[in-house]
């Protein structure tokens, strides 16, 4: 979950993707973002099965996506939360920046933050062998019954 979409930039409004899906063309919109999505070192491969992806996402969809992405400001609500939570950001995420993370852990009292190299906001693509490990570590740290 990410607690805003800050990272893209303060004219990064729904309003203005949007706008600017309008006049680029909605397909060529969301391919750039998912572009962005991943690190410098994320295959050539890699980022061809994501543009393709995402051109398969019915345009009302992606409209709406990009709205309630937006909307889901969650910071004022951290404390209530009272459970163990991993909070895992990719080093080069450009869409949610390493910040935003720190933001949301820092707000979490039992909280965890991990980093993981190589990657950006899809970090469970850009380097699921580390995603894994740093998951799996959270979860045989747990309580048993607590996963």
């Amino acid at each position: 979950m990410d607690t805003t979409s800050h990272g893209i930039g303060p004219d990064a409004t729904p309003d203005a993707f949007l706008a600017m899906a309008d006049k680029r063309g909605l397909k060529k919109a969301v391919q750039d973002l998912s572009d962005i999505s991943f690190s410098s070192s994320a295959s050539p491969a890699l980022l061809e099965w994501a543009r393709r992806e995402v051109i398969q996402t019915p345009e009302f969809v992606a409209r709406a996506a990009v709205r309630s992405l937006n909307d889901a400001d969650t910071r004022g609500s951290l404390s209530q939360i009272k459970v163990p939570t991993l909070v895992i950001a990719g080093d080069e995420d450009r869409v949610t920046p390493p910040q935003e993370s720190e933001i949301l852990a820092k707000g979490i009292s039992d909280s965890t933050l991990s980093l993981i190299p190589d990657a950006g906001h899809f970090s469970t693509l850009d380097n699921p062998v580390a995603f894994n490990r740093i998951l799996g570590r959270f979860l045989d740290g747990l309580p048993r019954g607590a996963s």
